[in-house]
């Protein structure tokens, strides 16, 4: 999808909030109507947006229920600047890449930045250019890897391989305990989908309840 398209989707305040709760996990349109506010028949035109640019998709469940799900991971970059205007985005990789000096990143570049010389200073330029492409490339590999990791401890814990839900939970207890409720207004999601969250992660043995909320077991 051409840069542009992107953006103009992600204009729209909805489409970034439905988005933004299919991350957490698969809804069908009457749940994404309630945690948004929007009416069914809104979300359902903002969702075809969304399925023709290719951004999301979905899967009849047994209940006949269309449960809306984002296909894959992508990363949109945009530059503003002074002298410089642009965009670029791509795909996430999930395999390895021939640039495994990414470990600990680190830049080994000795520009004479100081040096009045136009020669020399549009040399530094080219150097720093190629240095914001292995950054960005960097950047790209790494929440590549961080989404093949999501997906595999998701199917290792979770029935719905989409239940992202279940890491940002896991996350937030981690920091300190949080009631049903208390998670589900973090998440802006419904609290019938933390609880379902919640067991799942109680039947791993990861989390149990106690009178003050949910916390992490030792």
């Amino acid at each position: 999808m051409e840069s542009a398209e992107l953006l103009d989707l992600l204009g729209n305040d909805t489409r970034r909030r439905i988005l933004a709760l299919l991350a957490q996990k698969p809804c069908y349109v009457t749940e994404i109507s309630e945690v948004t506010g929007v009416s069914p028949k809104a979300v359902i035109d903002h969702l075809n947006r969304l399925e023709a640019a290719g951004l999301i998709e979905y899967r009849l469940a047994d209940d006949r229920r269309k449960y809306f799900s984002i296909t894959h991971s992508q990363r949109l970059e945009i530059t503003i600047g002074p002298h410089e205007f642009g965009t670029k985005n791509g795909y996430l990789p999930t395999e390895s890449i021939e640039s495994h000096h990414f470990k600990r990143i680190t830049v080994e570049a000795e520009l004479d930045i100081d040096n009045e010389d136009p020669i020399s200073q549009l040399s530094a330029v080219r150097e720093l250019e190629d240095l914001a492409t292995e950054l960005s490339t960097a950047q790209r590999f790494i929440h590549g890897q961080l989404n093949r990791l999501y997906a595999e401890v998701l199917e290792k814990l979770f029935e719905d391989q989409g239940a992202r839900l279940g890491i940002d939970i896991l996350d937030v207890l981690s920091e300190e305990p949080a009631t049903t409720d208390e998670l589900a207004h973090h998440f802006s999601v419904s609290s019938s989908a933390v609880r379902r969250c919640l067991e799942q992660l109680r039947e791993a043995g990861l989390v149990h309840e106690t009178p003050t909320g949910w916390e992490l077991t030792s």
